[in-house]
């Protein structure tokens, strides 16, 4: 019984620092800016306990200071999760296409293959013959 209260008197004292760090701040935006950062993994900069080794982030600072080579992975994950729902809607749309009335969801994805199409053959440059191509540098000169 003795033991519960201890446990039980721990878990107050937990709380009572929680609500007087939570008190620290002026307006729930500065507890928000406070609480809301990307979880970070890198390698931990000199200046910090776990200086030299890889692991998450635990401060804003932390975070900047790991660098370049930090990982944001929370946005990695969801872009990782974003790329795969987008991968396996248009492997399902491709594998019901048909050539007389379009599907909703075919009607949803055409417009975004026609952009891909006319973005890529706006980027590639046009084609040459292989006679163009070995003339192209030889010209230059002699215009």
């Amino acid at each position: 019984m003795a033991e519960a209260a201890e446990v039980a008197g721990e878990e107050l004292a937990s709380a009572a620092e929680h609500a007087g760090e939570e008190a620290a701040y002026a307006n729930g935006g500065e507890y928000i800016n406070h609480h809301l950062q990307f979880l970070t993994y890198g390698k931990h900069p000199e200046g910090y306990p776990d200086a030299g080794h890889w692991g998450f982030a635990h401060t804003e600072e932390e975070a900047t200071d790991m660098g370049f080579w930090s990982i944001h992975v929370d946005t990695m994950g969801l872009s990782l999760v974003t790329g795969l729902i987008f991968i396996a809607v248009f492997m399902s749309v491709s594998r019901k296409v048909t050539s007389g009335v379009p599907g909703g969801l075919q009607n949803l994805v055409k417009p975004s293959w026609n952009w891909y199409k006319a973005a890529s053959k706006q980027r590639s440059r046009p084609r040459m013959s292989s006679l163009a191509r070995w003339r192209l540098p030889f010209s230059a000169g002699f215009s």
